[in-house]
């Protein structure tokens, strides 16, 4: 069964930071990043499990729009344009979305470094043409030809 953000906590949340927004659009720049950070870490945190990656990515270009809507209303002076925005927050980074829970004991991540790392280990068992490399159970069953030349007593 997969986890995903309850419809009305979606629709909760940005709607909680925009009304944050609008109070603290006055502040400076810096400080403002640094609560929208911990706001977005937050949120990470406490809905940032399996399968929720749709989730918290949608929360984030959300609250990113309204970021851009809400600094935009400081000032005709202070606007920004997209590339700006893009721009500001390519310099003053908010956390990136990510999964912080695993619901299932191991990460999807964790299996597929585990599955590559199995993967390469069979095929660098399986070398030249006379069964050199391969684990001792195979070379048994096999030809005693092949057997006779990894032994170097038959040349290929």
């Amino acid at each position: 069964m997969k986890r995903v953000t309850a419809r009305k906590k979606f629709t909760a949340k940005p709607r909680a930071f925009k009304e944050w927004l609008k109070k603290a659009r006055t502040l400076a720049t810096e400080e403002l990043r640094e609560t929208a950070e911990a706001k977005f870490r937050g949120h990470y945190a406490y809905c940032g499990v399996t399968d929720n990656m749709p989730g918290i990515k949608r929360f984030a270009a959300e609250v990113e729009k309204l970021l851009f809507k809400w600094l935009n209303r400081r000032g005709e002076r202070n606007s920004l344009s997209w590339a700006e925005f893009w721009t500001m927050l390519d310099r003053f980074a908010l956390p990136k979305p990510k999964s912080r829970v695993t619901m299932f004991g191991v990460s999807v991540k964790a299996e597929i470094m585990w599955h590559r790392r199995e993967t390469g280990r069979k095929q660098r068992k399986q070398t030249s043409a006379c069964g050199i490399g391969r684990n001792r159970s195979t070379r048994q069953k096999e030809n005693p030809a092949r057997l006779a030349c990894e032994r170097g007593q038959l040349s290929v």
